[in-house]
């Protein structure tokens, strides 16, 4: 699946120097294993007992698995009646017990779920199990180390389907909202589980024809545990204008909660944080980043890319910033506490990084120590990839991951599909190559 663009970003040796203090040679990555002819909406987890690693992926009309266990890759195999239509959504976790879920969607039929055990798969099933059923994908699958898992809605759907402690899926919840002013609309962003099933979902209210000045509002909704009923924030900062708002919940091995946003407060585009504290309040804002909206003749705004958190309260927010007169996005961070709501200053990893633009925006994914490992399609180059193992560990390039060259300047040739850590530091990937024709594997050395 090649994508063209106009103007490229650096090649992936220059970000790789410009981004760690490792240099790429230190952490190389495994030789390409080819797991199908093709492929799209992937996942890849690494479940604690059992196989090392399990692949799933999308072949464009059914998804197929694979396992690799010593170094040794099984034959890919279809999983019974997990029809697709190369749609929007695929998910797939594992719990702490060596099971995982995968949770797909199948354009306007609807979502739907199986569950992989000791080497098989489960009947397929529709989520919910009646109508109204789920249409539009959902926004967010998560599941906790215990297997209490949640699937939520999309867009407008506000209803949530959970599951706990790996027993049968409940009826769906509705998801409580404020009473909607008129000519306006509410829409889910985000969610995030924690170790005793605590599920927050954060969604915002926008106005609607108001010409890029649309007035916008941050909300959470929490429920301690399934079926224990929800419970509504009030609006999570003043006010703010502008036409985007993105927000990513998060809950750190002890259950503490919080939110990473990003908006257009004023004349300033900003990245904030609010934190949940022991009574359920919501308050304890601290603002992370500050730049201003408009720089000549461009819009600066924030694009999260994830939130990684740890059982000590560690919590780490990465995300994207667009500056005037370059061609890529720069890559920042904070580290900073879910206790306390404290961070230190912004920290650069790249200043001409990864576009963000579909098919080209920021991977991200974490393990349970706080490690993150970040990966990016570039144009007729290899995929960049780096990573930490753990909170507060030196950030090293890992990569570069597929082909040096695909003799076209301006052709995308591979695209990050799944992408994982696990707790030890191991990173894996899986990527679509054009040159090849076909999906592969790589892993960290």
């Amino acid at each position: 699946m090649r994508r063209h663009f106009a103007s490229s970003t650096i090649a992936a040796g220059v970000l790789a120097a410009a981004m760690f203090a490792a240099s790429a040679a230190e952490a190389a990555f495994s030789t390409p294993v080819s797991l199908a002819p093709g492929g799209s909406q992937a996942g890849l987890v690494t479940p604690a007992a059992g196989p090392q690693v399990l692949a799933v992926w999308d072949g464009g009309t059914q998804y197929s698995f694979a396992t690799e266990t010593s170094g040794i890759w099984s034959t890919s195999t279809a999983i019974a009646n997990a029809l697709s239509s190369a749609s929007c959504c695929t998910a797939l976790h594992a719990d702490g017990a060596g099971n995982a879920t995968l949770v797909f969607s199948n354009s306007t039929n609807g979502v739907y779920t199986s569950d992989y055990s000791s080497g098989a798969w489960s009947a397929v099933a529709q989520l919910p199990s009646s109508s109204p059923f789920f249409v539009n994908g959902f926004s967010a699958f998560v599941e906790n180390a215990n297997a209490d898992a949640a699937v939520v809605g999309s867009g407008s759907d506000f209803r949530a389907i959970r599951r706990t402690a790996g027993g049968a899926w409940g009826s769906p919840e509705t998801i409580p909202m404020p009473t909607l002013a008129p000519n306006t609309t509410a829409t889910i962003d985000n969610a995030a589980i924690g170790p005793s099933g605590e599920l927050v979902v954060s969604f915002h209210v926008v106005e609607q024809d108001c010409e890029g000045q649309c007035g916008l509002m941050l909300y959470a909704a929490w429920e301690a545990q399934a079926g224990s009923g929800w419970q509504l924030s009030p609006g999570l900062f003043g006010h703010a204008q502008g036409t985007d708002l993105q927000s990513q919940p998060f809950i750190d091995g002890a259950g503490r909660a919080g939110i990473a946003y990003s908006t257009q407060f004023g004349s300033y585009a900003e990245l904030r944080t609010v934190i949940q504290g022991h009574s359920g309040v919501w308050g304890h804002t601290r603002t992370l980043d500050k730049q201003p909206a408009v720089q000549g003749r461009h819009r600066v705004l924030f694009a999260l890319g994830g939130v990684a958190s740890d059982a000590d309260g560690n919590a780490t927010v990465v995300y994207m910033s667009h500056l005037p007169h370059r061609t890529g996005d720069q890559i920042r961070y904070v580290d900073g506490s879910a206790a306390t709501n404290a961070w230190s200053p912004p920290v650069t990893l790249i200043n001409n990084g990864p576009l963000n633009t579909p098919g080209m925006g920021l991977h991200f994914a974490s393990n349970n120590v706080g490690g993150i490992v970040l990966a990016w399609d570039n144009v007729d180059a290899p995929i960049a990839v780096g990573a930490r193992t753990q909170f507060g560990a030196q950030w090293q390039a890992t990569g570069p991951v597929g082909p040096s060259s695909c003799g076209s300047p301006q052709a995308t040739c591979t695209k990050v599909l799944a992408l994982s850590i696990d707790d030890s530091g191991v990173q894996r990937i899986l990527f679509d190559n054009d040159e090849a024709t076909g999906m592969y594997f790589s892993q960290s050395l």
